[in-house]
């Protein structure tokens, strides 16, 4: 059996896809908060107001989180 091929045999390739860098800030607290969505929110909120016009990432841990990010986000939206 040593060296014998179990399966198909598969074929390997290269793929290389060009890309662009952009310069990306990163935020974080440096204690635990109670409730990091709405922290999240609230971040995302000032970084809207106060910086230059770009894109906001935000990476959540699960779509609860997600669910509820969105949620906030589209109440603070309405009530401005």
């Amino acid at each position: 059996m040593e060296g014998e091929v179990v399966g198909p045999r598969i074929e390997l390739a290269l793929l290389s896809v060009e890309g662009r860098r952009f310069s990306v800030q990163i935020h974080y607290v440096e204690e635990p908060v109670s409730n990091h969505v709405q922290v999240i929110v609230s971040t995302v909120l000032l970084i809207h107001d106060q910086e230059p016009m770009g894109d906001i990432v935000v990476f959540l841990t699960g779509q609860d989180d997600i669910d509820v990010a969105v949620k906030l986000l589209t109440e603070e939206v309405q009530n401005c």
